[in-house]
Parts: structure tokens; C-alpha cells; sequence
């Protein structure tokens, strides 16, 4: 079975939030792109397969908790400017 993968970033997509998210979603698919090298290299020096599934594991096992955390405040920034809860609406008028 063959196995690959897959790093994108969406850096060139518009966001309600501005270009602060942007840049952290740039700056999450560079530290993505990061790992999964540092992943591949490892692999080569050991004469390991690159595209093993193992390894690709590891790798998004170590990526994880930062994808969870960028996930997690984009939500929250999404929960916190889409909705009508009076309190919210007054506080974001306020800015």
C-alpha cells in the first residue's frame, strides 16, 4: 500500500477577521510543512521509508496540539463575531 502526504494552507483566502488569521494560518502551514521535513529527513538518515504510514503518523501526532489550538480560536473568534447575544453585540460595538 502506498502512502502519502498532503500539506496545504489556505493563506490566500479572504477572512471576516482580517489579515491577522491569515498570517497565522500561514504561519501553522509553515511549521507544518517544518515537521513533516524534519519527519521525511529522519526517516532517510535511518533508511527508513518517507511515506511510511508510522511516520506520517508521528507526524500528525506532533501537530496536533497546535492545529487544535489554532482551531480552537478560530472558533472562538468565529462564535464570539457571528452571533446576536445582546451583551456580545454592545461589547463589539464598543470595540
Amino acid at each position: 500500500m502506498k502512502v502519502g502526504a498532503l500539506g496545504t494552507h489556505a493563506s490566500h483566502v479572504e477572512s471576516e477577521h482580517g489579515a491577522d488569521s491569515v498570517s497565522r494560518a500561514f504561519n501553522i502551514g509553515i511549521r507544518d510543512a517544518a515537521a513533516l521535513a524534519e519527519v521525511i529527513v529522519d526517516a532517510i538518515r535511518l533508511g527508513l521509508d518517507p511515506g511510511a504510514s508510522t511516520l506520517l503518523a508521528r507526524y500528525a501526532r506532533g501537530r496536533r496540539a497546535d492545529n487544535l489550538t489554532m482551531l480552537a480560536a478560530t472558533d472562538g473568534l468565529n462564535r464570539l463575531f457571528s452571533n446576536d447575544i445582546a451583551p456580545l453585540r454592545i461589547g463589539r460595538r464598543a470595540g
